[in-house]
């Protein structure tokens, strides 16, 4: 991330991709004859480092005191803050360094943290498993692209303004399986510097000697938010064509300190209540105690979804901080059990950062028939 305010072409003429190795990983800044060289206007630099040249101190990436990072790491995932660009009698801007704020150890494992003067194994919220051989890279070298089962990284970058200070908080995905978690790698680092009135994202991939293909998909970037929704009845137990009263608990604890971004979550927001097996009479459906307008909801295949929720932030405006939206239904499902689940979705440029869904169990009584009744003969050979 870097300052939107730095010109392109200011960029290009100061910091030429192939000029320096690949330790820097386009960002990091490094001393070449004697010269500090970097990206200018660097805010952070998030590094996925293979063999651990972007995290090392060893390449002089910061001349600022006790602000280079570790040696002897490797795929590591390291984190890197804002170059300085002081310029010379000539015109000529140079970095003084881009500091190292932290980051896993090896083998995205565990955390590294500042000691007095050295870097060691610090107290870590790392949630990686030491099972999994977690690793940065594709560990063998072809040249037909691998199954996504063995590359696939999403990762996940959050940056939260916390009293007067941005943190950094960045999860991992190491499976292209659509139930995989999330593992939380680098949990709240502060940056420790202001950020620019505007900031622009980009990306570079290096290599040393090799050729190495980098590949980026799907980028999203969204303000976070935290929804949640939780599902009960009046009855866990039911039976076919009973009549069941269902609740719908929503809250917003997001905290905001920009307004406007709050006031559109706030009236943008939408939910979701998978009830297959439930037919719901539609004329129930309240939000907050009123009626719900039909233009407002839809309810097909078994999934209610109701637009336009007003939800309010935490600090202030926008609406209550809760909601509750009730209906009735009646059971229509023969199964011996069914889980209903309902789950909050952010508008547009959003993102709910826990997924927000609740899920509720119903257990389906079976109806007994009473048997038709039948006249039991007997028969005498008298």
């Amino acid at each position: 991330m870097y300052d939107a305010n730095t010109a392109i072409s200011a960029i290009q003429n100061y910091y030429t991709i192939g000029v320096l190795p690949g330790a820097p990983l386009g960002y990091a800044s490094m001393s070449i004859n004697g010269t500090m060289a970097g990206f200018l206007g660097g805010y952070l630099g998030i590094g996925f480092d293979l063999f651990g040249a972007f995290v090392d101190g060893s390449y002089h990436h910061s001349v600022i005191a006790n602000t280079d990072g570790p040696a002897g790491l490797s795929e590591v995932l390291g984190v890197r803050g804002p170059s300085t660009n002081p310029t010379d009698n000539t015109g000529i801007n140079y970095s003084t360094g881009t500091p190292y704020l932290g980051g896993t150890n090896s083998n995205l494992q565990g955390s590294i943290t500042k000691q007095g003067s050295t870097w060691g194994a610090g107290v870590s919220s790392n949630e990686m498993p030491s099972n999994i051989g977690a690793r940065i890279s594709y560990a063998i070298t072809q040249t037909t692209r691998p199954s996504p089962n063995l590359y696939y990284r999403k990762a996940r970058i959050f940056i939260n303004l916390i009293g007067s200070n941005y943190v950094l908080t960045v999860q991992l995905k190491m499976s292209n399986n659509a139930t995989a978690p999330f593992y939380t790698v680098v949990r709240d680092l502060p940056v420790n510097a202001a950020a620019p009135s505007q900031l622009k994202i980009g990306f570079v991939g290096t290599t040393g000697a090799s050729t190495a293909n980098q590949e980026i998909r799907n980028l999203n970037i969204n303000t976070p938010v935290s929804l949640s929704t939780t599902l009960s009845a009046d009855r866990t137990i039911a039976q076919t064509g009973d009549l069941v009263n269902y609740t719908v608990n929503m809250a917003n604890t997001s905290s905001f300190t920009n307004t406007q971004g709050a006031v559109n979550v706030a009236t943008n927001t939408s939910l979701k209540v998978n009830l297959n097996g439930v037919d719901i009479d539609l004329s129930t459906i309240q939000l907050n105690g009123t009626p719900v307008s039909n233009s407002n909801y839809t309810f097909q295949n078994g999934l209610l979804k109701i637009n336009g929720i007003n939800l309010g932030y935490v600090g202030g405006g926008g609406g209550s901080t809760t909601g509750i939206v009730t209906f009735r239904g009646t059971v229509s499902n023969t199964n011996s059990s069914v889980v209903y689940q309902s789950q909050m979705d952010a508008p547009l440029g959003y993102i709910n950062l826990y997924g927000g869904v609740s899920a509720f169990q119903t257990l389906i009584r079976p109806v007994l028939t009473q048997p038709l009744d039948a006249a039991v003969c007997s028969r005498s050979n008298q």
